[in-house]
């Protein structure tokens, strides 16, 4: 699978994927000059951005087989399992809390100039909310536009990692047990996920059958579980892609066959070496968090100065882009690398490839 202290290079690719997808979908979606941006951007471009909101299947999937990876040495004691939580938390959670923390200030400067009413501000209550995952449960505001994502990503984390426990607790064979046990609830949230849907469920059960397509693809190509289980699953998968809207679906189906191939072709630490994506995969989780508020400041002043001049809008199109490149290259520098370093003090003494995260947390 891999050799010991290298990356899988090719899930970086597809993290790398799935971040520019996502941007793209909020260049084009998330403005005033959509209407304009679709007159002359390419057909290519524009039909990318239609369906860029798939990447975030991508990522959930990426989830799945990382966090499987992750947990492939986790006993079942409280005590590793607490500190498992805890690095991976403080992976996760430092640079979206810094994220969350300029966005109250953009809202802020906002409410001060009169661009918001006073209910707007969201209360310490619905911060702290937030800063807990709990925001969707709770029905209160969401700050963090794409944080809605991070709320079920944190709901999987902490499922699997105590199903890993207890089933280090309970099976020899812990792996066949557990990758059974995800497979079973996989195939239980197929039917949700038409209910659920991107924005539709607080709870991650509508997308579990992403991140246990994931799971059990890491486990089947190690050769720790059945190849059939992941056929079962892909199987039941075709099923939402057939009745209702195929891309999401379709998009997370091809992502768990392409790591599947790869894999037993022995190619997740070498395929897809490109600089670009490699590079765009290594920003991915600061691209996420900060790209939507530089995209909805640029894109309306643009329209403010230029108005639906067109070629002015593909100016500032790519302005947009830039911006969020550069801004998520600082972030990943000065926030998320450093919460990278404080969170790998954590490690347990056994020497193994270095922890993988799906949203860009490589």
């Amino acid at each position: 699978m891999t050799s010991r202290g290298e990356r899988f290079i090719f899930v970086d690719a597809l993290r790398g994927v799935a971040a520019t997808l996502v941007l793209l979908h909020h260049l084009l979606h998330n403005t005033v000059l959509e209407v304009t941006l679709r007159t002359i951007l390419p057909t290519p471009v524009i039909r990318l951005s239609n369906y860029g909101a798939t990447g975030v299947q991508i990522f959930f999937v990426i989830s799945g087989f990382v966090i499987a990876h992750s947990t492939r040495h986790l006993r079942g004691t409280l005590r590793d399992t607490g500190a498992f939580i805890l690095r991976r938390q403080l992976r996760l959670d430092p640079p979206y809390w810094v994220a969350l923390g300029l966005t109250l200030i953009l809202v802020a400067v906002r409410h001060l100039s009169g661009g918001l009413r006073h209910d707007a501000l969201p209360g310490i209550g619905t911060v702290l909310a937030n800063m807990a995952y709990l925001q969707r449960i709770l029905r209160l505001q969401e700050i963090v536009q794409v944080a809605w994502t991070l709320c079920l990503e944190v709901q999987f984390y902490l499922v699997l990692i105590l199903l890993v426990a207890l089933a280090s607790r309970l099976n020899p064979h812990r792996t066949r047990w557990l990758s059974g046990a995800v497979l079973l609830l996989g195939l239980v949230s197929v039917p949700f996920e038409r209910r659920g849907g991107f924005h539709g469920s607080p709870w991650f059960v509508a997308e579990w059958f992403y991140f246990a397509a994931g799971a059990v693809c890491y486990w089947v190509v190690r050769r720790e579980a059945p190849a059939p289980f992941l056929w079962l699953l892909i199987a039941a998968m075709a099923w939402p892609m057939l009745l209702w809207d195929p891309a999401p679906v379709g998009v997370g189906m091809a992502t768990v066959l392409s790591l599947y191939v790869v894999g037993r072709s022995g190619g997740l630490t070498s395929f897809a070496r490109w600089r670009w994506i490699q590079y765009m995969g290594r920003i991915s989780y600061s691209l996420y968090l900060v790209h939507l508020p530089v995209v909805t400041l640029v894109l309306p002043m643009g329209y403010k100065l230029t108005h639906t001049n067109r070629l002015a809008a593909v100016g500032w199109w790519a302005f947009g882009a830039a911006l969020s490149v550069g801004v998520a290259e600082l972030f990943y520098r000065f926030v998320e690398r450093p919460s990278m370093r404080f969170a790998s003090r954590f490690k347990p003494a056994i020497a193994s490839p270095p922890d993988l995260v799906s949203i860009g947390n490589g």
